[in-house]
């Protein structure tokens, strides 16, 4: 399970999470990025932070977007929408 690997001094946030089920619904960060309202590069950010805690890759990168979820993003939208 994912998210009980979480640290104490690492913060997940409920943003982040949201930020996460966002691409995964839009199919890119650019779009999600739209959708939300923040710049692309913020997101990114944001995204990259949330794979460092977590010590997962979340999305693979291509130059059509974050079209390639890993097992772990599967697990990790699976919990966030429990």
């Amino acid at each position: 399970m994912i998210l009980t690997g979480v640290r104490n001094n690492n913060v997940m946030t409920i943003q982040q999470l949201k930020y996460t089920i966002t691409i995964a619904n839009q199919g890119s960060f650019n779009k999600a990025s739209e959708v939300l309202y923040i710049s692309q590069p913020s997101l990114t950010e944001s995204i990259k932070e949330l794979e460092k805690e977590l010590n997962i890759t979340i999305f693979y990168r291509s130059g059509k977007g974050a079209q390639y979820f890993t097992a772990a993003a599967r697990e990790l939208l699976l919990q966030t929408r429990e």
